[in-house]
C-alpha cells in the first residue's frame, strides 16, 4: 500500500501560495498525532465562590428575593403564609406550594357550570383568529372571556362543532 500527500494553500484569487509534497511517514505522523492539551499550571489558585450581592439593599451574601429588610405584604396578612415555626409543606416562603392542603385557592369551576359562547362571539374570535398576533390568552382578557371557551372555540371546525365539544 503506497500513501501519498499533498498540501497547498491557495489565496484569494485562488492561485497556489505554497505546495508540499508529503512523504508516507508524514502522513502517518499526521494521522496519528493527537492534539496536545493544554497545559495546566499547577501553581494557579483555586477560583473562588462568587459573593452574592442584594440588589435591594446592597449587602452581600443574599439576593434581593431573600433580603431580610423587605416585608412582603399581601391583601390578607395571614392568608396562606405559615402561622407555626415550620411550614407544613415544606416551604421555604410565605406562601404555601402548590399542591399543600392548606392553601387558599378557588378551584377552577367546572366546565358544566361555565357558559358557552352565543354564535356571535364565536364567530368574532374565528375573524379575530385571523390576525397574526393572535393570543387566544389575551384575546380572552380583552373580551372577558373563560380561556376553556376561548380553547375550545379554536379547536373546533363550526360552532355545532363547539358546543358539541365542550
Amino acid at each position: 500500500m503506497k500513501y501519498a500527500g499533498n498540501i497547498t494553500i491557495v489565496d484569494d484569487q485562488g492561485e497556489a501560495v505554497f505546495e508540499h509534497e508529503l512523504s508516507a511517514d508524514e502522513i502517518i505522523d499526521v494521522l496519528l498525532k493527537r492534539p496536545e492539551e493544554p497545559e495546566h499550571e499547577e501553581d494557579a489558585e483555586p477560583q473562588k465562590a462568587k459573593v452574592r450581592k442584594c440588589g435591594t439593599c446592597s449587602k452581600k451574601g443574599h439576593t434581593s428575593r431573600t433580603c431580610p429588610g423587605v416585608e412582603r405584604y399581601s391583601a390578607d396578612p395571614m392568608q396562606g403564609q405559615h402561622t407555626e415555626g415550620k411550614p407544613c409543606c415544606g416551604s421555604l416562603g410565605f406562601k404555601h406550594k402548590k399542591n399543600c392542603p392548606e392553601r387558599n385557592v378557588a378551584p377552577m369551576p367546572p366546565r358544566a357550570e361555565l357558559e358557552p359562547l352565543d354564535e356571535a362571539q364565536y364567530d368574532e374570535l374565528r375573524y379575530a383568529m385571523h390576525d397574526r398576533e393572535f393570543q387566544s390568552a389575551q384575546y380572552s382578557l380583552t373580551h372577558k372571556l373563560p380561556p376553556r371557551e376561548v380553547n375550545a372555540a379554536i379547536k373546533s371546525k363550526d360552532y355545532e362543532g363547539y358546543l358539541d365539544g365542550r
